[in-house]
């Protein structure tokens, strides 16, 4: 499947928020994270990797903060990407704005979660809707885009590929309320997954999806 592809630019700093968003992008959304601590060799010239990454990203995410504006190379790689049109995606960590040549891009704000006395399923930021706010806007274009198409692509890829009851829930969520097209070969494969992968079968948000299978495209599902 032709997936999104995503490069996430970040301050050494936060390299675990990167690394946390890389997965959730992943697994939530499907898309196929470059971030550069995991995914460049030790001995390649990083320079040429993190040109080469940019240039064939669709969604280019910064992690805007103090330690992103002051980085000797967070910069040099904004500039590449608003040079190479790529869609800007920034992300505030802190109180610091979008600048420069992304300054007019609306951020999405990382926030810290207060911690409760006690909650089996607390989560300590919402760096999780994030990633599901950054599903929906690959899929708020229209629908004879690249980037719908891909964003699409890369949704039925991350829910045929779940390995958890989160994940499917989270995918389940962003199909179900988006107004997408979906085709035979999604459909087939989406049918697949729902018969045969058990962190599907059993997620609680299956029976809308179900739904909205049998209604629009008639599909019938056990």
């Amino acid at each position: 499947m032709d997936r999104i592809n995503v490069f996430i630019g970040y301050s050494s700093q936060e390299k675990k928020i990167g690394g946390r968003l890389k997965q959730l992008l992943q697994s939530y959304c499907g898309y196929d994270v470059f971030i550069a601590h995991d995914d460049i060799p030790g001995s390649e010239i990083w320079e040429k990797e993190i040109l080469q990454a940019i240039k064939k990203t669709a969604f280019f995410i910064p992690l805007v903060s103090h330690s992103f504006k002051t980085s000797e190379y967070t910069d040099q790689e904004t500039g590449c990407a608003v040079c190479m049109d790529k869609k800007i995606i920034p992300i505030k960590l802190d109180n610091t704005n979008p600048y420069g040549f992304i300054n007019k891009f609306q951020a999405l704000q990382y926030k810290i979660k207060p911690q409760p006395v006690s909650h089996w399923n607390y989560k300590s930021d919402n760096l999780d809707e994030i990633a599901i706010a950054i599903a929906y806007i690959g899929l708020h274009y229209q629908t004879n885009t690249t980037y719908y198409k891909k964003s699409l692509d890369s949704l039925v890829y991350a829910l045929c590929n779940s390995s958890s009851f989160e994940t499917s829930n989270a995918v389940i969520q962003i199909l179900s309320k988006c107004n997408h097209k979906l085709t035979s070969d999604h459909l087939n494969l989406i049918t697949k997954a729902i018969e045969t992968n058990s962190q599907i079968i059993y997620a609680f948000g299956l029976n809308d999806l179900k739904s909205i299978l049998t209604t629009k495209y008639h599909c019938h599902i056990d």
